[in-house]
């Protein structure tokens, strides 16, 4: 083999090291999406338990003084909602970073590998049964 070709780097060969390998220089990618799992978790939580206390207090209560604080949980519970959607969008704008590079290299690299193959390599996958 000519040393001015590039050689190709081995592919792990397990699933862990496989990930790692691409996303440790994206330390900042890996933050964003716990970030993103944790945001939810409070969201899924917050959400049904806002509106237990809201149906609570307008059930229990027979003044006009419940309007008030009915209002107040219900801004509450439209901002939880808003803050869902502004990380909604947020995991979109990571995926739309992340993916298309993760493709490109992953892509780059596996067609690498198959190319430093014997052609052997392919005639017995094509006679296995």
């Amino acid at each position: 083999m000519d040393s001015s070709q590039p050689q190709a780097k081995t592919l792990p060969g397990n699933l862990w090291s496989f990930v790692w390998r691409y996303m440790k220089v994206r330390k900042l990618f890996i933050a964003a999406m716990l970030f993103v799992g944790i945001a939810w978790s409070v969201e899924m939580v917050t959400k049904p338990y806002l509106l237990k206390i809201i149906i609570d207090t307008a059930t229990e209560s027979n003044d006009n003084s419940a309007f008030s604080t009915i209002m107040l949980l219900g801004l509450i519970y439209l901002v939880v909602m808003f803050v869902g959607v502004l990380v909604t969008n947020f995991y979109n704008y990571i995926g739309l970073k992340l993916y298309p590079r993760l493709t490109v290299e992953i892509t780059r690299d596996v067609f690498k590998h198959l190319m430093m193959l014997l052609i052997i390599f392919f005639r017995i996958i094509m006679l296995a049964p």
